[in-house]
């Protein structure tokens, strides 16, 4: 469970920092 909740926060990161870029 611990592996999922870390990519999905790393996920979640990737996506903010595109909103950033855009």
């Amino acid at each position: 469970m611990t592996m999922f909740n870390q990519s999905s926060k790393i996920a979640t990161a990737h996506y903010n920092f595109i909103l950033v870029l855009c």
